[in-house]
């Protein structure tokens, strides 16, 4: 299908159209019976992730350039480059229903950018390494979920521009994040060590010795108070023998 490892791929909302990306930067378009009708250098370096518009006209690719570029998916041509990133970028998604799109990188900081003027309009600024996942929440939308190499996930509020939970528990690097379709409170983290686990934001469980936090939902004092932590309702320590890493939800929600 490509000349050299495809690093991202992703299906439009309609289900109509899948583009993957590739080592050399090369993006294609595939019917779902495989049909290729487009190919183009989108980048010169790796494509890391892509994510489409809510309505499907636009897509979004994040490059080792330290660039995102917007794409006019019809036309395949360039619409914006959004520059900001002082190194690699590694996640990209696109707000389910705003325009807004959310960014990662290797510079550790996770930008918010507003797709329409390319203009940066927050860096969040809590990961001490690489980020490996950056996911809206799907059904909402008031949520992000974060992912980094320092073995921790966070999740942020967009209406109060903060963190609101940071999720523990991992021995090893998280390599990715995915929300559950259906249910917003439920986020499966996956790691290099190939440990899978279950958070549910509504549940802290605190493991034993670790007195329970507050909420910054259900503090006074929301501004200020840190982000609570969450520990896995579940883990699965060996799901796989290697590095998970992606994962996604059957749409019914029923199947991982």
């Amino acid at each position: 299908a490509h000349d050299s490892a495809i690093r991202a791929a992703s299906y439009s909302h309609s289900d109509d159209w899948l583009v993957s990306a590739d080592q050399d930067g090369v993006v294609k378009y595939w019917q779902p019976n495989f049909n290729n009708v487009k190919a183009f250098q989108a980048h010169n370096d790796p494509v890391r992730d892509l994510a489409f518009s809510p309505t499907d006209s636009k897509f979004v690719t994040a490059s080792d350039d330290a660039s995102l570029k917007i794409w006019d998916f019809a036309g395949g041509v360039e619409e914006s480059t959004l520059t900001g990133h002082q190194w690699d970028t590694k996640s990209v998604d696109w707000h389910p229903t705003k325009g807004l799109l959310v960014s990662g990188s290797k510079d550790h900081q996770v930008k918010l950018w507003d797709p329409r003027t390319g203009r940066c309009l927050t860096t969040l600024h809590g990961h001490k390494n690489t980020i490996t996942k950056t996911l809206f929440e799907p059904t909402r939308g008031q949520l992000l979920a974060t992912s980094a190499r320092d073995q921790t996930a966070r999740v942020f509020d967009l209406r109060m521009m903060r963190d609101v939970f940071l999720l523990r528990g991992h021995e090893k690097d998280i390599s990715t994040l995915i929300w559950h379709p259906i249910h917003p409170s439920l986020l499966t983290t996956g790691g290099a060590d190939g440990a899978m686990h279950h958070y549910l934001l509504d549940e802290q469980n605190a493991p034993e010795g670790t007195s329970a936090t507050l909420s910054p939902y259900d503090s006074p004092d929301s501004i200020d108070v840190p982000a609570q932590t969450i520990y896995p309702a579940h883990r699965v320590p060996y799901a796989h023998d290697f590095a998970i890493w992606t994962m996604d939800w059957h749409p019914l929600g029923h199947i991982l």
